[in-house]
C-alpha cells in the first residue's frame, strides 16, 4: 500500500489501513489532475496544494498515520464522527471522507480556509460533511447544537501554534463524546538538531525582520517583526515610558499576546517589578493572535499536559516516508530504520515530526 508506512504502529489492523490507502489514493488522483490556473480556491490555499503535491507521498503517509492512530479502536469507520482541527488546505479531511469515515467536520479559524476547502468537496465530489469556522469552541458549540459525540479529534501541524496548549487540551477533554481519541502531530520537533537549528533561525527572523508580502500569504498577518509589534503597542498605550524601558519590555515579553502584554506592563508601572526573560532562546508569538512561530517544546511536555487533561496518552516519532529524489528516498529509508530500532522514546531524535495521542 503506497501510503502506508511500513512498520505502522497500527499494521495488525489492515481493514483500516486498506480503507484509509484508497482515499489517499482517491485525493491523490484527483490532485494529479488538477488544472491549477482553474482552481477556485485562493492564492494562499493554492500554494499549500501545490507544495504537497510535490512531495504528495511522503505527505499523504503523513496523514494515513494520523488518521489510523485515530480510528484504530472503531469498529466500523462509517459510524465514526471525525474532526479536523485547523485543517487548512483540507486534505487530511478529503483523505478521512474519501477512505469512508461517516462524518467528517472539517475546521479552520481562517474563513478563506473554510470557503477554499467547501469548493474542493464539491469539485472533487467528495463530500465533508461539515465546515465550521472559529477556533475550539466553535467546534463544542457546533457539536451540541447537532446533538454529535465526537470520536475522533485530528490535526497535522497545529499544536505547535496553539498558545496555551495546557488549557487547550482541558477544553479538548469536555468536548461531546462517548470515547474520543485525540491525535495531534507536529514538525517542530526541538529532539531533532537539525529541525531545531532550523526552527530557530526562523523564528528570529519573524521576531526580529519586518517580512515582505509574497504570493499566498495569509492577507490577515502583521508583516512587522514581532519585537516591532510588541514595542509599538506598548509606546502607544503608554506614553509615559521612556524609550529603552519600552524596548526592554518589548524584550521581556517575547512569547506573549497582546492581553498578556498589556497586564505585564501594568504590574510593572504599578509596582515596579520588570517581568523575568523569556525561558526560552527564540521562541515566540504574534501579540496581535497569540500564534506561536512553530514553538519548539518536547514531546513530553506535551504528553504530561494531555494526561493532565485526563487523556491516557502517547507519543508516536515520525517517519520520512518516500520522498523524491532517489538519493533522498535512500537516506530517509536508512532514518526511518533507525527509527523504527530506537523505537518511538528515543526514535523521536531522528523523526522530522512527532504525534501525541491521547485517549479517553
Amino acid at each position: 500500500m503506497r501510503f502506508v508506512f511500513p512498520g505502522l504502529p497500527v499494521k495488525n489492523n489492515t481493514d483500516l489501513l486498506t480503507q484509509l490507502n484508497r482515499g489517499a489514493e482517491v485525493v491523490a488522483e484527483r490532485l494529479k489532475t488538477m488544472d491549477w490556473s482553474a482552481v477556485p480556491v485562493s492564492d494562499y490555499n493554492k500554494r499549500y496544494l501545490k507544495k504537497y503535491t510535490a512531495k504528495l507521498t511522503p505527505t499523504f503517509q503523513k496523514y494515513v498515520y494520523i488518521l489510523a492512530l485515530a480510528l484504530e479502536k472503531q469498529d466500523d469507520i462509517a459510524r465514526c464522527t471525525l474532526v479536523d482541527f485547523g485543517g487548512g488546505c483540507g486534505l487530511l479531511s478529503c483523505i478521512a471522507k474519501a477512505a469512508g469515515v461517516g462524518r467528517v467536520v472539517y475546521n479552520d479559524i481562517f474563513e478563506t480556509s473554510v470557503q477554499d476547502v467547501r469548493k474542493l468537496s464539491e469539485l472533487w465530489q467528495i463530500p465533508i460533511n461539515d465546515f465550521v469556522c472559529g477556533d475550539l469552541d466553535a467546534i463544542h458549540q457546533f457539536l451540541e447544537r447537532e446533538k454529535i459525540n465526537c470520536d475522533a479529534f485530528v490535526s497535522c501541524d497545529v499544536l505547535e501554534h496553539i498558545y496555551r496548549h495546557e488549557l487547550f487540551f482541558k477544553q479538548a477533554a469536555v468536548l461531546p463524546s462517548k470515547a474520543m481519541s485525540l491525535v495531534m502531530s507536529t514538525h517542530a520537533n526541538p529532539l531533532n538538531p537539525a529541525i531545531r537549528r532550523s526552527l530557530q533561525a526562523s523564528q528570529r527572523r519573524v521576531e526580529l525582520e519586518d517580512r515582505k508580502a509574497e504570493w499566498g500569504h495569509k492577507d490577515r498577518d502583521d508583516l512587522r517583526s514581532y519585537r516591532r509589534i510588541r514595542a509599538e503597542m506598548i509606546g502607544a498605550e503608554n506614553s509615559d515610558l521612556k524609550k529603552e524601558t519600552i524596548y526592554e519590555l518589548a524584550e521581556r515579553t517575547r512569547g506573549m499576546k497582546a492581553e498578556d502584554i498589556r497586564a505585564t506592563v501594568e504590574i510593572f508601572k504599578t509596582e515596579g517589578r520588570m517581568p523575568p526573560k523569556p525561558d526560552h532562546p527564540t521562541n515566540t508569538c504574534d501579540p496581535g493572535n497569540g500564534n506561536w512561530a512553530d514553538r519548539l517544546l518536547e514531546p513530553q511536555v506535551y504528553a504530561h499536559a494531555l494526561k493532565e487533561a485526563g487523556f491516557e496518552t502517547t507519543v508516536y516519532s515520525g517517519f520520512y516516508g518516500h520522498p523524491h529524489p532517489t538519493v533522498r528516498r535512500a537516506i530517509a529509508r536508512l532514518l526511518d530504520t533507525g527509527i523504527r530500532w530506537l523505537g518511538h522514546h528515543q526514535g523521536v531524535r531522528l523523526a522530522s515530526y512527532f504525534i501525541v495521542k491521547g485517549v479517553k
